[in-house]
């Protein structure tokens, strides 16, 4: 596994993002925008910057992930090279990072 650069500032934007997450789940309805995430020049196109912050904030070591949709393979060595968290099949994950055209998902099991 490589060591991936690290994204500018990524304490801040981790806690900004997760205090930003927990204050849309206190008020539902209301929009909470997240900071931009396009500096990371090894995002991959198909992984919404919105989603991929989320899942930068949430995922660690201890974590079991799995990716759903078109791209799985680069998306989830992507989140492993940054949160060193563990891709496997959507039965044994913890995380689904659900990916298409329209939409972008992230569930927590």
């Amino acid at each position: 596994m490589s060591v991936a650069p690290s994204l500018p500032d990524t304490v801040r934007t981790s806690q900004r993002t997760y205090r930003r997450m927990v204050d849309a789940l206190a008020q539902p309805g209301t929009l909470h925008p997240l900071p931009d995430l396009d500096v990371d020049p090894g995002r991959p196109a198909d992984l919404h910057s919105g989603l991929a912050l989320l899942a930068l904030t949430l995922l660690d070591a201890e974590v079991r992930f799995a990716v759903l949709g078109p791209v799985p393979h680069d998306v989830a060595a992507y989140l492993q090279d940054r949160t060193y968290a563990r891709a496997t099949d959507a039965g044994d994950a913890h995380v689904l990072v659900a990916l298409d055209a329209a939409h972008a998902v992230l569930a927590m099991t």
